[in-house]
């Protein structure tokens, strides 16, 4: 009897064993399967038209800037086809080839304000570049070493919106400006903020053109840049920090989204495009060299 006993209690106690492993197991299963789950969700982002670039490819072209443009943070493509670009911290503006990264001349801001330049745009025959806190530069194009005058313009943004990207809307004569930061007055992170700077007047309407909370693709997704693609009239937005891009419609519909990868794009900070919609990004130099990449549109 006894050892009847001892061996039902070791059944017993095998199968609840059994029960509990089969159990875990389950759970784990679950847990993995829903993991896999979000990671798939995650990365189904829509396309849009950033499925005409391979932006995926890792076997790129780089073209390497000259030391001086190890920290390049706007570049913009000029209706002739030129490039130029510019960095933080000085009104210096540079005519950059496009087929080997050389610089082809310099020419500044007059008594070349050091400011906290974010990006370059181009309309109507000037230049314009954006400060962190939303000023706004305009300015004719210089000769070699020259320095030109410039006009300022204020607006009511401010470094907490931390401006990041411009970009001109020839259908409203219009810049569309990217933050960074606050979205607005009272929401600092969740959205981001797109306001509208009229050609026309000058002026800033200080009501956002639209909001984006971006962390339904991306959480650390901060707009670097801005373009409007004349290809597709539609807008690209970069982000340094979570290394992506996404497009956008003229009403801030999030249209496409996809993964910059690292090893191409150390720091994202300027995007380009030229008459035939090519796409170029251009990257702060991390232990290097700045540089930037060309993407064909593909059937151009």
């Amino acid at each position: 009897m006894k050892s009847n006993r001892l061996f039902l209690i070791t059944v017993i106690f095998l199968s609840l064993m059994c029960g509990l492993s089969s159990c875990g197991k389950k759970k784990e299963d679950i847990d993995k399967k829903k993991k896999n789950e979000e990671k798939n969700e995650k990365k189904s982002y829509p396309s849009g038209n950033l499925a005409f670039y391979e932006i995926e490819n890792k076997d790129v072209n780089k073209i390497e800037l000259p030391k001086i443009l190890k920290e390049i943070s706007g570049i913009i493509i000029t209706d002739d086809g030129r490039m130029f670009g510019h960095y933080d911290e000085l009104g210096a503006v540079f005519e950059i080839d496009t087929e080997n990264g050389e610089i082809k001349k310099t020419f500044y801001l007059k008594d070349k304000p050091e400011k906290d330049f974010e990006d370059i745009a181009y309309a109507n025959g000037l230049f314009y570049m954006v400060t962190s806190k939303g000023d706004i530069y305009e300015f004719k194009e210089g000769n070699e070493q020259e320095e030109v005058d410039f006009t300022e313009y204020k607006t009511k943004l401010n470094t907490a919106n931390d401006i990041e990207g411009i970009t001109y809307d020839p259908e409203t004569n219009s810049f569309i400006i990217a933050c960074k930061g606050m979205g607005t007055e009272n929401v600092f992170d969740k959205e981001k903020g797109f306001f509208k700077f009229d050609l026309n007047t000058k002026t800033l309407d200080m009501t956002p053109k639209f909001l984006i909370n971006f962390e339904n693709f991306k959480k650390d997704f901060n707009p670097s840049g801005i373009r409007l693609n004349p290809a597709t009239n539609t807008y690209f937005v970069i982000s340094s920090t979570g290394n992506a891009i996404a497009e956008l419609s003229k009403n801030g519909e999030v249209l496409g989204f996809k993964d910059l990868p690292g090893k191409v794009h150390s720091q994202p900070e300027g995007i380009a495009f030229d008459k035939e919609g090519n796409l170029y990004i251009s990257n702060e130099g991390a232990d290097g060299n700045g540089n930037f990449i060309k993407y064909l549109k593909k059937g151009s």
